[in-house]
């Protein structure tokens, strides 16, 4: 099994004008072009928040009983994002098909929730 750091995406090449700065009323403002834009979008394309409910879980253990019950074809980034909320992004449009549609409702005996 490879480990999700098997394929972190490339980085995004900000250029010139993608990001303006400005002051309104004293606070800094930062608007980021359409181009940024859609990219931050398309990076999340194949994202899912999953949470258990009734139960805590670490990150390691969530990791590798997802690995175990989904069974992905690629390997998927999993990213604590705190209060026992976990986001995970699949390299592949398959396994985050399959995650949506077939694969297990109860992790450790616990309904899992997800929203993408």
């Amino acid at each position: 099994m490879e480990t999700e750091d098997a394929f972190d995406n490339d980085d995004i090449e900000i250029l010139e004008g993608d990001i303006t700065r400005f002051m309104v009323d004293g606070i800094i403002s930062i608007e980021f072009s359409e181009r940024i834009q859609t990219l931050a979008a398309k990076s999340l394309d194949q994202t899912i928040v999953v949470k258990l409910l009734g139960h805590r879980i670490g990150y390691e253990t969530l990791r590798n009983k997802m690995y175990e019950l989904w069974k992905p074809e690629q390997p998927f980034k999993l990213m604590d994002i705190e209060n026992d909320y976990f986001m995970v992004t699949f390299h592949s449009h398959l396994d985050f098909l399959h995650v949506l549609t077939d694969d297990p409702w109860l992790v450790f005996g616990h309904y899992r929730a997800m929203d993408n």
